[in-house]
């Protein structure tokens, strides 16, 4: 996706309302996620997710609109790409069949997703806000270990796991 973009309307809105606060990671749209234990589990979630961005290709998003879930405020898009859905899809559907349940539950369930990027956190209203819709580039999957600060990820379309 375009980091600089999406920080560029992230720095707008924070300039809006001094409460409001960055969250860490760096800029994404979470297919799915999983409780997944360290070693050869991690080892069979690379398998999976590598098996997962072999059967998809790169696809175009366009972020346009602001949203709030709680105090988290997101950017996402008024009109999603069928591609993107069958994207996230199969990634719970593979990480479900693989025997890990939804560590976020229905959240992560197809019916309920929604593809948005968290732009910060501490939010008490979605601020009004001008800026030009982003046009990204889906091009790749990305596994967070959460707590230890590794990311790995694979290219849409290619095999090989990479660290990054």
């Amino acid at each position: 996706m375009s980091e600089a973009a999406i920080d560029s309307v992230r720095a707008g809105l924070l300039a809006s309302d001094e409460r409001l606060r960055a969250p860490r990671p760096r800029a994404h749209l979470t297919l799915s996620a999983a409780e997944v234990e360290l070693g050869g589990e991690l080892e069979r979630l690379s398998r999976v997710v590598a098996r997962l961005a072999d059967r998809h290709g790169r696809l175009a998003i366009e972020l346009d609109e602001v949203g709030r879930f709680g105090r988290a405020l997101w950017f996402g898009m008024s009109a999603r790409p069928a591609a993107l859905d069958e994207l996230q899809r199969d990634a719970y559907t593979a990480l479900v069949d693989a025997g890990w349940p939804p560590a976020f539950g229905a959240q992560s369930d197809p019916r309920r997703w929604l593809p948005h990027c968290t732009i910060a956190r501490n939010a008490r209203r979605v601020p009004p806000a001008r800026f030009a819709p982003v046009v990204a580039e889906v091009d790749r999957l990305i596994t967070i270990l959460l707590g230890r600060g590794e990311v790995a990820s694979v290219r849409l379309g290619r095999t090989g796991y990479e660290l990054a």
